[in-house]
């Protein structure tokens, strides 16, 4: 009966706050008149309504365009013990299904590092080789940096591409955000493939965009950022570096990215209808897709009142093209639908298609199930990868000190870590994605939803502050499961003195 009391008081800690974290991205205290707070986009209410983030007070057809909704998974375990999801106005809207699949961001850099760890140890490639010679391009671009003083020239190794100090721009390149510009180039099609996208940054000189000097739009690598990143510690977190770590996937194993992903973490779990790339909107898919209607939160079974009293301005097809006639790489900026409201589109709708050359860094969809159930396999068994291998991952050998990428978490291989937990996060327009799992106790935790914001900041670190003495188990979570040493780190650990480390 204990045991039982226990799990309930656990489940509903999580439960709390998921409505908390829901509430933290939808809802902002602001009425009277006032402005609305620092940081959001709202504009001044009028006496007594409360304002929204995007722009939006709540006036009485509110609920006609607002969609926030959520997914909780506890296991125990192996053990689903608490499986919830929570919907926004359900009295407008119907219940999101408890499994829905959704949006997850970043945590495609986490199953991206697990794919690169895993082939390379199947290659026999050590961590620390050369990025440029494993992926075999032009000897001019060998992504290296002479340093004067230390009398020595250094290349980026795959190491630092995973922990964010490779030298990737952490800026978007022109033609990453806008592939049209490799089309114009003679590098692909739309929509850009990684393949294609690789060709064009390592093309030989002098075509290529890697060292085309600080400030140009369109560098993809540049040894100032590199110096800064390795020498200095200075993260640049890198969406282009993942997505190049992406396309070494691709040339070590053969297999696209996806391909990889899918036949080697996926398939063996049984997991590949359940996390799956984005298959761009439902309403202009290249093909058959396995998203259910249900996994859009803004369609056909959530739709907007047409006969609003006060309609939201839409967001026309023709916008999305970034060129007249060329359409963009990205044909679902949130829902082709004109009853969607143009903020809507992108905040609560999933935002900008993900797949294709990006994938790597984020584009990627799941059911929090799923997610639970890869986390806790990677991170306790040899299933996929050798779990002394996988175990790189999250090691303090390999972290970054740079508390930037999440108060308090470190960043290892693509994973956080933060005392016995380890982590996947992600966040972006139509996306708060936060996967974690505590490999002392054997606890997962998924918490996903369709908003947008940062998931640590939103749900698991107000769980995890330090009490006002600064000692271990005197936060909420650390008083259930104190952080303990792991023997295999030693005698590096986990469970620091210091504040930022600790919980």
């Amino acid at each position: 009966i204990g045991a039982y009391v226990e799990r309930l008081r656990l489940s509903a800690m999580f439960r709390d706050q998921t409505v908390r974290a829901l509430g933290s991205i939808t809802d902002v205290e602001c009425s009277g008149g006032q402005l609305c707070p620092t940081g959001t986009t709202c504009h001044v209410c009028a006496e007594g309504s409360p304002c929204f983030h995007g722009g939006l007070c709540v006036e009485s057809d509110y609920g006609d365009s607002f969609r926030t909704s959520g997914t909780l998974h506890i296991f125990e375990g192996d053990t689903l013990v608490s499986n919830r999801a929570y919907t926004f106005a359900p009295a407008i809207y119907p219940d999101t299904p408890v499994n829905s699949p959704l949006k997850v961001a970043s945590v495609a850099k986490s199953l991206t590092a697990t794919a690169v760890v895993r082939e390379l140890d199947v290659q026999g490639i050590a961590l620390d080789s050369s990025f440029a010679g494993a992926v075999g391009i032009w000897q001019d671009y060998s992504l290296s940096v002479t340093l004067g003083g230390l009398g020595s020239t250094f290349e980026a190794r795959i190491l630092d591409v995973l922990r964010n100090l490779g030298g990737f721009t952490p800026n978007r390149p022109l033609s990453y955000g806008n592939h049209a510009v490799i089309v114009d180039a003679g590098f692909g099609d739309l929509p850009i493939e990684g393949e294609e996208m690789f060709d064009y940054v390592f093309a030989p000189p002098p075509n290529g965009k890697v060292s085309l000097g600080m400030g140009d739009s369109d560098t993809y690598w540049e040894s100032s950022w590199f110096v800064l990143g390795r020498f200095m510690g200075i993260v640049n977190y890198s969406n282009v570096g993942y997505s190049m770590l992406g396309e070494l996937v691709r040339v070590l194993s053969g297999q696209s990215y996806a391909e990889y992903v899918r036949a080697e973490l996926l398939v063996p779990l049984g997991l590949e209808d359940r996390v799956f790339l984005d298959p761009g909107n439902r309403f202009a898919t290249r093909g058959p897709t396995l998203l259910e209607l249900d996994s859009y939160l803004v369609n056909g079974r959530h739709p907007y009142n047409v006969a609003s009293t006060n309609p939201v301005p839409v967001l026309p097809a023709s916008s999305m093209e970034p060129t007249p006639g060329v359409l963009a790489w990205s044909p679902n900026n949130g829902p082709i639908d004109l009853r969607a409201p143009v903020w809507a589109s992108s905040r609560y709708a999933g935002g900008r298609y993900l797949g294709g050359a990006p994938a790597a860094a984020g584009g990627w969809w799941a059911d929090g199930e799923a997610l639970g159930i890869l986390i806790r396999t990677i991170s306790r068994t040899s299933a996929l990868l050798p779990i002394g291998k996988a175990a790189q991952l999250w090691h303090p050998q390999y972290w970054n000190y740079n508390h930037n990428l999440g108060q308090g978490w470190a960043y290892g291989l693509g994973w956080y870590i933060r005392g016995n937990w380890v982590a996947w996060q992600g966040g972006d327009d139509g996306s708060e994605a936060l996967v974690l799992h505590n490999r002392m106790y054997d606890v997962t935790v998924v918490y996903l939803s369709n908003g947008k914001g940062n998931p640590t900041g939103d749900f698991i670190n107000p769980l995890m502050q330090l009490g006002p003495n600064l000692t271990q188990g005197s936060s909420r979570i650390g008083a259930i499961w104190p952080c303990v040493p792991d023997p295999s780190f030693a005698p590096l650990t986990t469970c620091s003195s210091n504040p930022t480390r600790s919980y």
